[in-house]
């Protein structure tokens, strides 16, 4: 059919966005840029479809999150006329796993599966895994560790032991183990009638491989389907849209930016979105450029640094705003005067920018260690949405116990804490250690001695030779490391699947203690920098917002600060393929993209790292683009 233009509404919209919203072609790929209106766009498109007679019941929107979808919907029934806002409750509208649990109650008969069937949370798969773990088994991960390992190999569509090799290779002595778990794990709900949220892609996904009516319901149920940020969705997600949408093709608009598909790590991958044209050979291309976010130098470097992908469909980012100034890299001597110079230019900037205005984005998590010890010393509140403060970590506290009972053996807390990272020691048996310790008034050869079972006693007897062995060093970074690599590394590595990323922030913290005489003089700065007040601010509820790049994208800052922006820290140095090192291009995209007004790069010249100091390379993403995209600047300090 013809779309018609009602009432001239869409000419609220550029000339980019009306292309889209009134397209009449069957299949629509929108390559929607940072910062375009992509949000604005799908919500004309929706409300376009149904003020021209297309009825909301034959819509679906797929998005990510039911927030983004509740509001592009609440949208919607802002552009339509009130005789037709409640009509869009008939929608299908939610995330792949809502619309998912909606098709399988009502196909619950074809798929085996009760009508009744009950969604179980992470608490609850946490609950079964331990259930169906027996007490005798290897090592095995932690139940959360184990939920990564399903999930993955679901929106991959691989089997455990693929998956394990593919994203999980420290966990490949337990294969397994773990296949026979995640085995048990799946009869165990399916004998309950309970799903969880991978489950409910699955159901979904097999129900269309496998009943040809089924998917010619879903064809003549949804006239249109519209998928939003495309360039997230995993190897299941697409093969649901696609048994839905092809042959015969059903109206489908996709929304995505190639240049923002940063998760493959979760199963995302970015050949859906670039290969879209391979699948729909007839698709419609049209691009978003036109940016409202940010400033014209902002954008001439986000493009210089796409101009080096091969993996894009070539859009070029067009400013709508005025210069305020030029992006700026700033090199500073260490890892110290990195934190102080952030801090003391946000000081700055807070006379013109409100600190909520303001974020600090990096590309792992142990990068901001400095930064938030400095912002806390300065008394500046901040907020870290990449996950847990560094020192609240699990495995930092682990190792911060272990150095408080080499100082004061009497601390019950860190003491029990401490043994229960052994072999053989749960609660029950710290305990009536903590007794014997306190009696002894503290640790020594006689805990050897306590009556144990021989599993215990074995463990007991492992924490006494490396609490002896810490005791003889003096260095605390000497101390640290001795205690991660003499056995923590190997806990880090049998529990959890981001065992990687707990070694950097232990190895980030090595680093960060070199600058401390001793332990006390260590723990003393913990305790006291943890009970800073914010107290130059008062009672303000503005927060600095501390995050990955990863946990930034979809928002956006008056002023961004991008630290560590060293090559081996950004691309990370563990990415060498060339799809690899495209995703941390992407990455470097997103973080510049996230600015608005100002955007400071910031590196450390030299740090100190595995045991001796290094001399970094700024960031080859920023060796890619023109020197006349930003400016630089040596940052130096007064010793006082």
């Amino acid at each position: 059919m013809a779309y018609k233009v009602l009432n001239g509404y869409v000419q609220e919209l550029n000339e980019q966005q009306r292309s889209v919203v009134t397209l009449d072609d069957r299949v629509i790929l929108c390559v929607a840029g940072a910062g375009t209106g992509k949000t604005k766009t799908l919500t004309h498109r929706v409300a376009h479809l149904v003020r021209n007679g297309i009825s909301p019941s034959s819509i679906l929107m797929l998005t990510f999150t039911n927030k983004a979808s509740q509001e592009m919907l609440n949208r919607a029934t802002v552009l339509l006329p009130e005789s037709f806002r409640d009509s869009l409750n008939k929608l299908w509208g939610g995330t792949f796993h809502h619309a998912g649990s909606r098709i399988i109650r009502q196909f619950s008969e074809q798929l085996n599966v009760s009508k009744s069937f009950t969604i179980i949370d992470r608490e609850d798969q946490n609950y079964i895994l331990k259930e169906v773990s027996d007490d005798d088994e290897k090592k095995i991960p932690k139940p959360q560790s184990l939920i990564e390992v399903y999930s993955l190999a679901t929106n991959t569509q691989l089997k455990t032991y693929e998956a394990i090799d593919q994203f999980f290779p420290h966990f490949a002595v337990m294969a397994e183990e773990i296949d026979s778990i995640l085995n048990k794990y799946s009869q165990f709900k399916r004998e309950r009638a309970l799903l969880d949220f991978d489950d409910l892609l699955f159901y979904w996904w097999s129900l269309l491989k496998n009943h040809s009516e089924a998917v010619a319901w879903h064809k003549n149920k949804f006239l249109h389907v519209l998928v939003d940020e495309y360039q997230d969705t995993s190897k299941i997600q697409s093969e649901i849209v696609n048994f839905i949408c092809k042959d015969p093709p059903t109206s489908l608009l996709i929304v995505g930016d190639e240049m923002q598909s940063i998760y493959s790590f979760r199963g995302a991958t970015v050949d859906n979105i670039i290969r879209f044209q391979e699948v729909y050979k007839d698709a419609v291309v049209r691009k978003l450029e036109i940016n409202y976010r940010s400033t014209p130098s902002i954008l001439n470097l986000a493009n210089e640094v796409t101009a080096s992908d091969v993996n894009k469909y070539g859009k070029v980012l067009q400013p709508t705003k005025r210069d305020i100034e030029k992006p700026a890299l700033y090199v500073c001597r260490g890892t110290r005067e990195q934190a102080r110079f952030v801090v003391e230019r946000i000081l700055e900037l807070n006379k013109n920018y409100s600190l909520s205005e303001i974020a600090v984005l990096y590309r792992a998590h142990h990068h901001s260690i400095d930064v938030q010890l400095e912002l806390q010393r300065m008394r500046i509140p901040f907020e870290v949405r990449s996950g847990l403060r560094f020192f609240e970590q699990a495995h930092i506290k682990d190792i911060v116990s272990f150095l408080r009972v080499l100082v004061n053996p009497l601390d019950e807390l860190s003491l029990k804490r401490t043994l229960q990272l052994f072999d053989g020691i749960g609660k029950s048996v710290s305990a009536e250690i903590w007794g014997f310790v306190k009696v002894q008034k503290g640790i020594n050869d006689n805990l050897t001695k306590f009556k144990l079972s021989k599993k215990a006693a074995e463990g007991i007897k492992r924490f006494t030779g490396i609490y002896k062995s810490s005791l003889s060093k003096d260095d605390p970074r000497a101390v640290v490391r001795f205690i991660y690599k003499d056995f923590y590394k190997e806990i880090l590595k049998t529990a959890y699947d981001d065992y990687e990323r707990r070694c950097d922030d232990v190895e980030a913290f090595i680093n960060f203690i070199t600058r401390f005489k001793n332990l006390a003089e260590l723990l003393s700065e913990l305790a006291l920098s943890s009970y800073v007040s914010a107290e130059r601010f008062g009672d303000s509820n503005e927060r600095i917002v501390c995050t990955t790049v990863h946990q930034a994208k979809g928002l956006e800052w008056k002023v961004v600060f991008i630290i560590w922006l060293v090559d081996g820290k950004l691309p990370d140095a563990r990415s060498k393929t060339e799809e690899e090192i495209s995703e941390e291009r992407r990455l470097f995209y997103v973080a510049s993209t996230r600015a608005q007004d100002r955007l400071y790069m910031v590196m450390p010249a030299a740090s100190f790292e595995y045991g001796g100091f290094k001399i970094n390379r700024v960031s080859r993403f920023l060796e890619e683009v023109s020197e006349s995209c930003y400016e630089k600047f040596s940052i130096e300090f007064d010793p006082s």
